[in-house]
């Protein structure tokens, strides 16, 4: 079994941090603070010479109360970054250990206060009024962008106590948000909302047993699982059970989802709207013959027609108003969803597995797997008056949060209560080190990525190009507004 990637991500962390060195932040003062390896994971044995801790900086935060503004609840994410005590439940524990020690080793003590509407509202209530409420942000993606563009985030390069390139730090994420060498967010796994908001699919194992259906998890390891193959299972899966003609609740389809799947689709396929140019500012794509192709693979993979493929809600009177539904009640093959609903599935009696999405064919490099718009970002807001304390503080959050909670959510969650296999396990290593982003779903510039879900889901979308030439100049008057503000920004 190939065991969870993460346990070799943690791994590099602790070889890049002992042999790098540590910052020394101009605000905090520095001090001979006692080390606190913290407890052990459960299924960690700590008696090896393997070992591996992640070891705090010697630095000092002088009591300081870090004020996190965070992501209220979710019903299928955990976006909590500190809970009150230990309960017995691996991942709850692991945050608890984790922040304790952090409390301890740094001298600091944690704030946390829930977006009871939204955290990105709150922090833009609080900045426009000059106020120094918070000193980190933790937001949805989709409103990262708006917010960077006004000005209101510290430039994170300009901190000098973040490692920015230390392998704790998602690259792929800093690639992706960073424009005109200013990155203003990125993301985090100190918050767990960042892996539950991958995109996987789902797929029901009773419904491939008793169909005798090919195996998804080989054709993923043959490099055999490409959108044609997808729509072939899909289709075969897609049955009028009781013969009257029209798919209802009744029948069995292919998949259910939303209309977000079909930007995830799309960008799995490895296709972008926007993209950076040899000066490294967004522009939007001209779409080529690659990118009308994938484009046209994704409406034949959400074809509504026929039981290919079920939207969450189209049913009216049925109790399917979730993609999850029809799923967990066995009447679709492939469900595509966020990694967070890995959780509500283990109350289904069929056996359910995890992919990465197929690929555009077998031509295409890696399985890639995006995260929906709902990603958490971590931002520092300009009012905070302690940036450098603020980064002490995130980038030991993170790299511990790497060695200890994200382990705990993937090996000891998903791996031991929450899969059903060890080849969905397999899965999640490709999931994990292959995510990606676009840049015009952080930004939405002139809402692009919305118009372009809404003109692949219609029944008069089946040429893409019209789409782009109808709105391609409200886009790049939006674009290039946002680098002049970015030009502006100090």
């Amino acid at each position: 079994m190939k065991k969870i990637c993460l346990i070799l991500i943690a791994a590099l962390a602790f070889i890049f941090i002992s042999c790098g060195g540590e910052q020394e932040p101009e605000t905090p003062t520095a001090a001979n603070t006692e080390e606190n390896p913290g407890d052990a994971l459960p299924g960690e044995n700590n008696d090896t010479e393997e070992e591996i801790a992640y070891k705090l900086p010697d630095i000092n935060l002088d009591g300081y109360t870090m004020r996190l503004v965070t992501i209220s609840n979710e019903d299928w994410a955990i976006p909590e970054m500190d809970v009150e005590e230990e309960t017995g439940d691996p991942v709850n524990d692991a945050i608890y250990r984790r922040n304790r020690q952090i409390e301890s080793g740094l001298n600091v003590s944690i704030q946390e206060t829930p977006g009871v509407y939204s955290s990105h509202d709150i922090l833009r209530r609080s900045v426009m009024a000059g106020a120094d409420d918070y000193d980190i942000l933790f937001a949805h993606a989709s409103s990262g962008g708006p917010l960077a563009s006004q000005g209101l985030y510290i430039n994170l390069r300009d901190i000098s106590a973040l490692n920015l390139d230390e392998p704790y730090w998602d690259q792929g994420a800093i690639n992706s948000f960073e424009l005109m060498n200013k990155l203003y967010f990125t993301t985090s796994d100190a918050c767990l909302m960042t892996n539950d908001a991958i995109w996987v699919l789902y797929f029901n194992k009773k419904i491939i047993q008793d169909m005798s259906l090919a195996n998804p998890y080989q054709l993923v390891r043959e490099n055999n699982w490409t959108t044609d193959v997808m729509f072939g299972l899909a289709r075969e899966a897609a049955v009028d059970i009781d013969g009257d003609g029209v798919f209802t609740a009744a029948d069995q389809w292919g998949m259910s989802s939303h209309g977000l799947a079909f930007m995830m689709f799309f960008t799995c396929l490895d296709e972008r709207l926007v993209r950076l140019d040899n000066n490294d500012l967004p522009v939007l794509v001209h779409p080529d013959e690659r990118f009308t192709a994938a484009y046209d693979k994704v409406r034949m993979l959400m074809d509504g027609s026929n039981g290919i493929y079920l939207g969450a809600g189209a049913l009216p009177g049925s109790d399917f108003d979730h993609a999850t539904k029809p799923f967990m009640n066995d009447r679709t093959l492939f469900c595509a969803e966020v990694l967070g609903w890995s959780r509500t599935f283990r109350e289904m009696t069929a056996d359910f597995g995890i992919l990465p999405h197929p690929k555009l064919d077998a031509s295409q490099a890696n399985y890639l797997n995006a995260t929906a718009n709902t990603v958490p970002i971590c931002a520092i807001p300009i009012t905070n008056p302690n940036p450098e304390k603020a980064g002490v503080f995130i980038d030991a959050l993170t790299a511990l949060s790497v060695t200890t909670v994200t382990p705990a959510y993937y090996t000891i969650s998903l791996e031991g209560k929450f899969t059903r296999d060890e080849d969905s396990i397999e899965m999640l290593d490709i999931i994990r080190s292959n995510r990606i982003y676009d840049l015009a779903v952080i930004y939405n510039w002139a809402g692009f990525f919305n118009n372009f879900i809404s003109h692949g889901m219609s029944a008069r979308g089946d040429n893409v190009l019209t789409l782009f030439d109808r709105q391609r100049d409200r886009v790049e008057t939006a674009v290039t507004a946002t680098i002049e503000l970015f030009e502006a920004i100090d």
